[in-house]
């Protein structure tokens, strides 16, 4: 019992010393969620260590220690949700020295894009959902992007019938994914599954996957893809969700991305290029390797070296297949 009773013990000391992700908040859950939302410059970051104190029982006296508080000084340029009393300036605390669950963080000379929530004081705010509410923002079209969105959102939360509110909110989730910007934030609730993250994830409803009718949406998301020239992650959630609408021309985009990805010293996205490739060709054996190689890459014992023989493997195997309509073939490697 006593053993019992220390491993409980143990094991509640260890959660409360490694965190684990937040739920995570895509746009949407953003704006229904949060009481606040401004666009910003930060111009300041206030660091104030205070001296607090604690004690481990009541008959002991009390220790003190040292804690650092972080300030980002925001210069608002635009409220897009609720009322800021400060309309020009505030104050928004945040914790950048805790590595998990991913916090807010704010630099010097960024604009930004911030849900926030309580009011600590008169001026200072709270970031929503850490990482997830704290949006740098890279330029003037980025934001506007953001604002349009925000706004759309706004007014489809107030449509009472639940229905047409469904309808709209699938429309709105097809622009976001369009939109290079906000493609996290549509492709993760249409394809939570193709995101790592969505295991920490307490409201899978799924009630925003696409459907096999959906095939006007699924058309323009695929318009989508084939524009990109370099992909990131979200992309591939977005390849997941047209796989089935023109397998053909989604192989030949990925194999010009196989190839790109060949002259980089890290195979960041080598699995999933793999993994999909070996989808549309109904090939086990790719699939089989792509685990192998993402074990290798990102598992408890990396191995590179052995990991770039796999993908070499792969790579040779693709660049000796033409196209079916014969437009693109590797270039030949030494």
């Amino acid at each position: 019992m006593k053993t019992l009773f220390i491993s409980i013990v143990f094991g509640l000391s260890i959660c409360t010393l490694y965190g684990y992700p937040i739920t995570p908040r895509p746009l949407r859950k953003l704006i229904s969620e949060s009481e606040y939302c401004i666009a910003g410059k930060v111009v300041d970051i206030k660091h104030i260590t205070k001296t607090r104190y604690y004690s481990r029982s009541f008959w002991r006296k009390p220790q003190s220690y040292q804690q650092d508080d972080y300030y980002a000084q925001i210069v608002v340029t635009e409220t897009l949700q609720g009322t800021i009393i400060s309309k020009d300036t505030i104050y928004v605390s945040f914790e950048p020295n805790v590595i998990c669950p991913s916090p807010a963080m704010y630099f010097k000379d960024t604009d930004v894009l911030v849900f926030l929530d309580a009011i600590l004081q008169d001026t200072c705010y709270t970031p929503h959902a850490l990482s997830y509410g704290s949006k740098i923002i890279s330029s003037n079209e980025e934001l506007q992007v953001y604002k349009d969105r925000i706004r759309e959102m706004q007014q489809i939360l107030t449509i009472r019938d639940t229905t047409l509110q469904h309808l709209e909110t699938l429309e709105w989730l097809i622009r976001c994914a369009e939109n290079r910007y906000t493609r996290w934030e549509g492709v993760y609730e249409l394809s939570p599954e193709s995101d790592f993250i969505s295991q920490y994830d307490d409201d899978l409803s799924g009630k925003y996957i696409l459907e096999s009718a959906h095939t006007s949406y699924k058309e323009r998301l695929y318009k989508s893809l084939i524009k990109i020239d370099t992909l990131c992650y979200a992309d591939f959630g977005l390849m997941n969700l047209v796989l089935d609408y023109n397998p053909e021309k989604i192989k030949n985009f990925l194999k010009i991305h196989i190839d790109k990805i060949n002259n980089h010293s890290q195979l960041w996205y080598a699995p999933d290029l793999m993994y999909r490739y070996a989808v549309l060709t109904k090939d086990d054996q790719i699939a089989f390797c792509a685990e192998e190689l993402k074990d290798l890459l990102f598992g408890i014992h990396p191995d590179p070296k052995i990991a770039r023989q796999i993908w070499n493997t792969f790579y040779y195997q693709v660049k000796t297949t033409l196209n079916p309509d014969n437009s693109y073939i590797f270039p030949l490697k030494n």
